[in-house]
Parts: C-alpha cells; sequence; structure tokens
C-alpha cells in the first residue's frame, strides 16, 4: 500500500513540474535564470568589497551564455549549473529575449580571441545573429595591446566614462578567450525630480562617516513595500524603454551587508508582487557610477572553474555605467498635494535593481555607500 501511494505521489509530482514548465514562458524562465545569477554573482563581488558596486547581470548571463558551445565536458557542466541553462538552447531563448525587450538594452558583448583560436565561420555567425557579439582578434603575447583593445571596446559600450581597473585583468599565461560586457544606462524617471528642489544634504555613509550630497526631491504616487524580515523599504520608480529602478533601504541600523546575504531572484519578485500605490514625496541623491569589474575569482566562487583551468577562457570583464540624476522622460509630472504626504529620504547605503518590466530581466545591480564616489 505505502508503495502504490509512493508511485502515486511521484506520478503527481512528476505531472505538477511537467505543467509548470511548460505553463512558464520559455524567455522569461532565461530571464529569471540570469537574474538568479547575476545576483549570486553580486553577492560574490559584494562579500568582500565595501565601497560602491555596480554589475550587469544580462551582461555577464549574455558573455557567458555565448561561450556554452565551445565548451565541453566538466567545463561546460559547470557554465550551464552555474547559469541555470540545463536543458535550455540559450541561442535560441536570448534572440527571442533581445527581440522581446525591443527599447531595452541587453548591453553589448565581445569576444577577444587569441590569433588562430577563432571559431569557425558557423559559430561566428551564432555569436552575431543570435547574441550580437563582437569578435575580434588580438595578439596576446603583447599583454598591454590586447588590454588596451579591451579598454577601447569598454569606452565604445560606456560613452568613454569605464577604465579598466589598475590592477590589470589577470589573463594568465597563455590567454586565448577573453570575454566582455558593457552596458550604460542614463536613469529617466517618469516622475521627474525637480532640478531647482536639489539641495545639498547629509548622507550617512556609516556611524562615524557622513558627506553632503545633491539630494533630489519628487512627489507623486509611487510603488512602494516593505519586507519586515529584512527590515527593509522598497521604492518603485519607472524608468522609460519599460524598465523600472527598485530602491532597497534597508532601516536605520541595519546594515546593508544584512539585505545583500538574502537577496535572490525570487527574494525581488516577491518585492514586486508585494508593491502597492501609495502617495510619497521622495528625496534620493544624486550618483554616478563607473565600473569594469574582472569577474574571474567570482565565477570561481560560484564553481565555474574548469574553462579556465583548461584555458579556454581567461577572464571575463563586466563593464557597466549608471547616472541617476534629474533626467526624466518627455512630458513627465510630478503630483502636487495639498497636504505633504510622507517623505522618504534615502540617506544611508542603499541597494537598487534595474529591471525590464515585461520580461523582468534584470539589467543591472548594485550598492551605494557613498553617493559622492564611482
Amino acid at each position: 500500500m505505502r508503495s502504490m501511494v509512493l508511485v502515486l505521489y511521484l506520478v503527481l509530482v512528476q505531472c505538477w513540474s511537467t505543467s509548470w514548465s511548460q505553463s512558464v514562458d520559455p524567455v522569461q524562465d532565461l530571464a529569471h535564470r540570469w537574474s538568479d545569477f547575476g545576483i549570486r554573482l553580486f553577492r560574490s563581488a559584494a562579500s568582500h568589497s565595501d565601497q560602491n558596486l555596480l554589475l550587469s547581470p544580462n551582461g555577464a548571463g549574455l558573455s557567458l551564455s555565448s561561450v556554452l558551445e565551445r565548451s565541453a565536458g566538466s567545463g561546460r557542466e559547470q557554465l550551464e549549473r552555474a547559469l541555470g541553462l540545463q536543458g535550455l538552447q540559450a541561442a535560441d531563448l536570448v534572440s527571442r529575449l533581445r527581440a522581446a525587450m525591443a527599447g531595452g538594452s541587453l548591453g553589448g558583448v565581445a569576444w577577444f580571441v587569441a590569433q588562430g583560436a577563432e571559431p569557425d565561420d558557423a559559430y561566428r555567425k551564432n555569436l552575431e545573429e543570435s547574441f550580437g557579439a563582437d569578435l575580434r582578434t588580438v595578439d596576446f603575447s603583447s599583454v598591454q595591446d590586447s588590454v588596451d583593445s579591451i579598454q577601447r571596446w569598454v569606452l565604445e559600450q560606456t560613452q568613454d566614462r569605464v577604465q579598466i581597473p589598475s590592477t590589470g585583468l589577470d589573463l594568465g599565461p597563455d590567454p586565448q578567450l577573453v570575454l566582455a560586457s558593457g552596458l550604460h544606462i542614463q536613469a529617466r524617471f517618469s516622475v521627474p525630480f525637480n532640478a531647482s528642489q536639489t539641495l545639498q544634504e547629509r548622507f550617512f555613509v556609516d556611524r562615524y562617516h557622513t558627506v553632503m550630497v545633491s539630494m533630489m526631491l519628487t512627489s507623486g504616487r509611487f510603488l512602494l513595500a516593505y519586507d519586515r524580515d529584512l527590515k527593509t523599504g522598497v521604492l518603485r520608480l519607472g524608468l522609460d524603454q519599460g524598465a523600472a529602478m527598485l530602491v532597497l533601504v534597508p532601516d536605520e541600523g541595519v546594515h546593508v551587508n544584512t539585505l545583500e546575504d538574502e537577496l535572490s531572484a525570487e527574494k525581488v519578485q516577491i518585492w514586486i508582487q508585494a508593491l502597492k500605490k501609495t502617495r510619497l514625496e521622495v528625496q534620493l541623491p544624486r550618483f554616478a557610477l563607473e565600473q569594469a569589474t574582472p569577474l574571474k575569482l567570482n565565477l570561481k566562487k560560484l564553481g565555474v572553474t574548469q574553462v579556465f583551468a583548461d584555458n579556454s577562457l581567461s577572464q571575463v570583464l563586466d563593464s557597466a555605467t549608471l547616472s541617476v540624476d534629474e533626467t526624466s522622460v518627455p512630458g513627465g509630472v510630478a503630483s502636487s498635494f495639498k497636504i505633504p504626504p510622507p517623505r522618504l529620504t534615502v540617506n544611508r547605503p542603499f541597494v537598487f535593481v534595474v529591471y525590464h518590466e515585461a520580461t523582468r530581466t534584470l539589467q543591472m545591480i548594485g550598492r551605494v555607500v557613498d553617493p559622492t564616489q564611482k
């Protein structure tokens, strides 16, 4: 009798799993898996840094997915596991995701490949058509020349803003392939901040350190949620091109690391579902982040080791820039209320997520500890 019950239970679980997998849009499924990977990558990077941080989950997911077919054995298995792509045809889904995002951007991706190690014509065509990849042959025998070539591409993608870290890229003894991604976003808010109301106010970096920042102000009906477990407020700010920004503000006295330790793609979806409209004044510091982050060490922490060990991949570079100021969508109007509504002032370290609403694709994730620093 017990064995019959167990068999029936397993059949029901299998049917539910099949039904669930069939009900999920495959493009959104890919976006969710990339988001989960990107957040784990962000948490890894955040765990050994106490400074501002900016990563593009899309960029890292796009560049690493493009190299899957070139990998084999345990190297490919590790990549698929880290990206969550087991059983998915990444190339086809990436093409569909790029189309679904329309005006939104996945950013650029490039292959810098050693002379003599270029992919064949069919693979090159797949890179260009499915991933929008730019393939460039470089002479890695000259480390400086190859880094300069990568730097020029990064500057092209980020409007001449992002510099490769002075510490270098750790290309290893015999570089064969370097992946790079680049994404620039100028936040254009659907509810505008009024530049005439921007004031210099204090931002509490930590208990002992305060800086003066340009604090922007707007008012309107915003979507807001609160995570009682993490003691964190969640504010949604609408952007152009179908995007939005979640600003995650821990309560006073709660360290931002506490929030980062619990971040996940599932958490982000729960917050989005919990958002409720409310009248609010919002004060947000003006800031700009411009960063290039070598990801090899963080990828190794996520279990991606073999592709670096067998020399099929030498480094992965994520470059991103985000500008948050009074720039707004043309025609956007802030609300005015006879009685001022409650005010949310973001004057301590916070985390933010920029995502494409229709596909739920995470375009950027970052941490602002000090808005006066890039």
